[in-house]
């Protein structure tokens, strides 16, 4: 489905190619030449689609709407668009599009915030520092879970996520160490809630056992301590936004919410999780590789895995950067974060009040209250 506009276009570029040097025309699909400007390469394509009119409203449902794009905001639907396709004023359109969302306005709500933000945590390299929090009980599922495990690594941004029937230490302590330990890297540091899982001879054994140095418990229903309930409360509007009157349901989209999330270019690093961890783009479809005419007889050989593993080896200095946009958030965040606020000190046996507004917010999630 095209539009006068395309196809004048692609004929002047068929007519005279040099006078167009950034686009091309492929299977009559027209293409522009953007410069990635990151120092890897990865297989992130520098020729981008460029979208017709008509089928500009498709793409935004796809990148916006679908399970795997969660109904994320400007930033990232912008970010999730422009690795694949390009057309003219796509920002405006984006924004548009975003801010008339009925789903993105019945399902998302604020945070509110108490008392001075807490010291800069360290953390130089992916899964140095991890977080974990356990969400629920929620409605029980038709497959019987009631729990979501949820495990966040500081650097990159990267989210795990684990349904569970029952949030046993043993459960809890199985997932952390063949699914992030054995995978990912034994963390120097975890951050956790008071939760009894975490608090348990078992997990304290097993991380004594894999050298954690530290496991740091952090007050409960305060998220701007632990950052993995930031992730939750991600998690849950993601979910919100696509179980509608079916809450025993909640559990069928959590891993494509959890690979929007990864995918999701973050507003602090600059970078898609899946990218600081793999150093490539993750694809969603097969197609992203190309298509064959037949499959028949096909032969797969090796490609040139020295580039990848040059790419890899770059890295590092991206990391660099990260580290700096990590520190230079933080002071920023410090600044409006702790305007017109100041730190309390309570003596034990000082009555004080409570708020649990957050924790009703999160029972609101999974629709409790």
């Amino acid at each position: 489905m095209e539009d006068s506009w395309y196809n004048q276009l692609r004929g002047k570029i068929l007519a005279n190619p040099d006078l167009y040097p950034h686009f091309k025309v492929e299977n009559n699909l027209i293409f522009k030449h953007i410069v990635n400007k990151l120092p890897v390469k990865t297989n992130l394509s520098e020729w981008k689609l460029l979208v017709p009119i008509l089928q500009r409203p498709e793409i935004l449902k796809q990148c916006h709407d679908s399970s795997t794009s969660a109904h994320f905001g400007f930033f990232k639907t912008l970010k999730r668009i422009s690795e694949d396709y390009y057309w003219p004023k796509m920002r405006k359109d984006i924004l548009r599009y975003v801010k008339s969302c009925k789903v993105c306005g019945s399902q998302k709500v604020s945070f509110s915030r108490y008392g001075l933000m807490g010291k800069e945590k360290k953390v130089e390299f992916p899964w140095q520092i991890i977080s974990a929090d356990i969400f629920g009980p929620v409605t029980r599922s038709k497959r019987g879970y009631s729990y979501l495990l949820v495990v966040a690594d500081w650097f990159t941004k990267y989210v795990l996520v684990h349904p569970m029937r029952s949030a046993t230490a043993q459960t809890v302590s199985r997932f952390m160490e063949n699914e992030v330990f054995l995978v990912y890297g034994v963390p120097q540091f975890i951050i956790t809630d008071n939760g009894k899982q975490f608090a348990s001879s078992h997990f304290r054994k097993l991380a004594e056992r894999y050298k954690v140095q530290k496991i740091w418990f952090n007050a409960k229903y305060h998220p701007q301590v632990n950052p993995v309930e930031r992730s939750n409360a991600t998690i849950g509007t993601a979910i919100r936004s696509y179980i509608q009157d079916n809450h025993q349901d909640w559990d069928l989209e959590i891993h494509r919410v959890a690979h929007a999330i990864r995918t999701a270019t973050h507003e602090v690093t600059g970078f898609p999780p899946t990218f600081l961890n793999f150093g490539r783009k993750v694809p969603i479809s097969g197609d992203f590789y190309g298509q064959v005419e037949s499959t028949e007889g096909i032969q797969l050989e090796p490609g040139d895995r020295n580039k990848y593993a040059d790419d890899v080896s770059k890295l590092s200095d991206l990391y660099k950067t990260v580290v700096d946009r990590l520190h230079d958030s933080y002071k920023k965040n410090q600044k409006t974060y702790n305007l017109r606020r100041r730190e309390i000190v309570y003596a034990v046996g000082d009555k004080v009040w409570k708020k649990i507004k957050y924790y009703l917010m999160l029972l609101k999630i999974f629709q409790l209250s």
